[in-house]
């Protein structure tokens, strides 16, 4: 494998968390390889072996890493992890398989679903005519996020409203395979709003755009 460089002193538990973490994402060690002793990592990179072992905590609350009282510690494979494991790979790894990316944005774009249906359900009237307002007043640089998450407060689900920011931070880490036009994304959000304003399904309005997506990703 790539032999581990030594940390910098400036946030070193991180950046030995982030070498092993790119290692095992990128495949330098295969599930069911053992990761080096901790004495070898903390030499490479220069930092005490305290250091290193909290790092393997990290992957191991993550699931990219097994560890055994007085054995080995067996790398996981990274697609039984954690959720988290997600935002890692779009952080740590420059090269993302198109694969991987296909699959981030298919999730992204039918993520959005919850939160509309249960805004329908559950939005007053007068959430309703902010989340429209909102489509008119916001800047085009934040309008989606913003829109997304305000969509996903007035769904009275905080668990979605949680999701739907943790999107919003993944959307910042991975850039947008088929970016919409700023004119045409605020018109397709402005006929959802109305949609709900009127209180009016807006689930078909919205799948009905994303179908030709969802079939462009697969092609």
């Amino acid at each position: 494998m790539t032999p581990l460089k030594p940390a910098e002193r400036r946030s070193t538990a991180d950046q030995v968390f982030d070498q092993l973490a790119r290692a095992i994402l990128e495949g330098e060690w295969a599930p069911g390889d053992a990761l080096p002793a901790e004495r070898v990592i903390a030499e490479q990179v220069g930092c005490s072996r305290i250091i290193v072992r909290q790092a393997v905590h990290r992957l191991a609350d993550l699931k990219l890493v097994e560890t055994r009282q007085g054995g080995a510690t067996l790398v996981n494979d990274p697609w039984v992890g954690e959720v988290g494991v997600v935002e890692l790979m779009l952080r740590l790894t420059p090269t993302l398989s198109p694969r991987f990316q296909r699959e981030v944005y298919e999730e992204e774009l039918l993520a959005v679903l919850v939160p509309l249906v249960l805004a329908g359900v559950h939005a007053t009237d007068a959430q309703r005519r902010a989340l429209l307002a909102l489509v008119d007043a916001e800047p085009h640089e934040t309008l989606e996020d913003r829109f997304f998450e305000v969509l996903s407060d007035i769904s009275g689900n905080r668990v979605e409203a949680l999701l739907t920011r943790w999107w919003t931070r993944l959307r910042g880490l991975s850039p947008d395979p088929y970016p919409v036009p700023p004119k045409e994304l605020r018109a397709f959000l402005r006929r959802l709003a109305e949609a709900l304003v009127e209180r009016r399904d807006p689930v078909p309005l919205y799948l009905a755009e994303i179908r030709p997506l969802l079939a462009l990703l697969r092609a």
